[in-house]
This record gives C-alpha cells, structure tokens and sequence, in this order.
C-alpha cells in the first residue's frame, strides 16, 4: 500500500485474494483491511509498527457481510455495520484489547453503503434512514427510490443526493424538505457544502442548493404571505395546504 502523495510505502504485506474493502485512519497511522468469505475477515493493521490485529467474531453468531466501517475515537476503535439478509448490526470493536460489542441492531429491507464505506442508507418499514457510522445515529429521510445506485453528502452533512431509476432527489437532511433533480448523471461530487459539480464532455456543469440555510423561517413566511401549493418533487410544507 502507497501513500499517492508522497509515495510512501505504509503497509507491506501479503494481502491475499478476496479484499472487498480498505480504510485508513485520518492520520494514516492505522489501516483496515475486509476480505469476504464464509465468515467475513477483518484485520486492522498499524502502519510501521508491523502490528495486525484480526477480529474474532461471536462463535455462536458471526455475520455473512461486512457493509460499512469507519475508524473512531482518534483511530482507536472500529465500527462496522454487518448484514444477515434482513438483520443489521453495528459493531464496536477495540482491536488493542479484542474487545467486541454490538452497538445496535434492527432490520432492514435493503442497505446501501457509499462509496468509501463510511456510511450506510437503510430501507425498513419506517421509510429510509441516513446512517454515519463515526456518529452511530440513524437520521430519517423520508422515502427512498426503489433502487438506489449512488448517494452523495454535503461536507457539513445536512444535504443528501440520492440516484435512482427515475433520477435524482435532494433531501435536507435535519428537515426531510426534498425536491427531483433533472439533468444528474454520473459523474457528480459534491463541491463544498451546498454545490455539486457534474461531469460533461468538455466541461464540468457547477449548481448550487437552493435550499434555505434556515428552512423552517422561510416556509413559514412563506406559508403565512401566499396560499400557493409547492412545486411537484418538493415536501415537507410545514402546514398541510387544503
């Protein structure tokens, strides 16, 4: 394993076949490393110190996928959600003393990690939750697309941009307000905390989130100067209009 920037070797080791994902810490003192199987094999690694830890699951009870993980408490311990079909559970593991335990657990209809693994969406008979593990909070969203290919967070955490079949949607995060996106297609990142930018031949499209820094104020001014229904794709008024 290089480090890009600097082209520092961190870790020499033989990895072995089966690796479905790697993380490092923040500091890049610490890696971990999570190769599928039977039983799912975690190690984490400290970097210059030739010092691996393997997680020994419960014998009675060991999971059949690991989906999200994330380094925490300054890079001291790991959490890792797993998935048994429908049952979810978030790990707290202390590879320095092996210590192992379950932090929640629930069912899901369907889970979806990002692309770094660091975070879960979750479908259940409550509608779709927005899970950071460094957190261990489910945050509601609302509904979900049917099939969800990517989501993307705001750097500050309060927006969400979810692909689907039918498009894109943008949800805010601490209020449930969402609206459709037209046009979104891969590749996007967000830029900053309330801009995106989308990939195009010759160029890169920037737009921005017209969502209010303080929702709640203006729909409410809103609400009380005009009797006028939201656009489609957008929810969350905060009074029913009849």
């Amino acid at each position: 394993m290089h480090a890009l920037d600097t082209d520092d070797r961190l870790l020499s080791t033989v990895l072995g076949p089966r690796i479905e994902s790697f993380a490092l810490s923040s500091a890049a003192q610490r890696a971990l490393m999570v190769r599928s199987g039977d039983i799912p094999d975690v190690q984490q690694f400290v970097l210059g110190e030739s010092s691996i830890r393997t997680l020994v699951w419960p014998g009675a009870e060991p999971p059949n996928e690991v989906v999200a993980h994330a380094f925490v408490d300054n890079a001291t311990a790991v959490r890792l959600v797993t998935r048994d079909e429908t049952r979810i559970r978030l790990w707290h593991w202390v590879p320095d003393t092996d210590l192992l335990s379950v932090l929640d657990e629930f069912e899901a209809e369907a889970l979806y990690p990002d692309a770094m693994h660091r975070m879960v969406l979750s479908r259940g008979s409550d509608g779709g939750e927005l899970w950071f593990l460094d957190e261990a909070l489910r945050r509601p969203i609302g509904g979900l697309p049917k099939v969800v290919h990517r989501f993307e967070v705001s750097a500050d955490r309060d927006t969400l941009m979810i692909e689907g079949d039918d498009g894109a949607v943008l949800v805010h995060v601490p209020t449930g307000i969402r609206r459709t996106l037209d046009g979104i297609r891969s590749p996007y990142a967000w830029r900053g905390a309330s801009s995106f930018a989308i990939g195009q031949a010759g160029g890169v499209e920037l737009r921005s989130d017209p969502t209010p820094d303080a929702p709640e104020p203006f729909l409410l001014w809103l609400d009380s100067i005009t009797d006028a229904q939201p656009p489609a794709g957008i929810t969350g008024w905060p009074h029913p209009r009849g």
